[in-house]
C-alpha cells in the first residue's frame, strides 16, 4: 500500500475537458502529479507503473490529450473488453520523452 492521496476536481471536465477524457478512455487511470508542478497518467497501483502520457504541468498535458485524442480513442476500442474486466493494459508510447 502507498500512501498517497488521490483528489476528485469535479470542476475539472470544465477547465479540462481532453484531460477528463482520456482519464475515462484508459480506464480511470489517474494522473501523478508531483512536487515540481508537472503530471501525467500513471498507473502506480503495482511493481509494473504503467505510463499513459509525458509528464508536463496541466496547461501542456491538457494540449497534448487535445492533440493526441484519437491515439487515446484507438487505444479504448482495441482493449475495451480488457478495460472493462479492470486489467491493466500498457499503451505503447508515442510521444517523445
Amino acid at each position: 500500500m502507498n500512501d498517497r492521496v488521490v483528489f476528485l476536481n469535479i470542476n475539472a471536465e470544465d477547465k479540462t475537458p481532453f484531460i477528463t477524457e482520456v482519464e475515462m478512455l484508459i480506464g480511470g487511470v489517474p494522473r501523478l502529479m508531483y512536487p515540481d508542478g508537472t503530471e501525467q497518467f500513471a498507473d502506480d497501483e503495482s511493481e509494473t507503473v504503467l505510463i499513459y502520457s509525458p509528464r508536463l504541468t496541466e496547461q501542456e498535458l491538457e494540449a497534448f490529450c487535445e492533440s493526441n485524442i484519437e491515439h487515446y480513442r484507438t487505444f479504448h476500442e482495441k482493449n475495451l473488453k480488457h478495460i472493462l474486466r479492470g486489467d491493466r493494459v500498457s499503451i505503447t508510447h508515442f510521444w517523445v520523452e
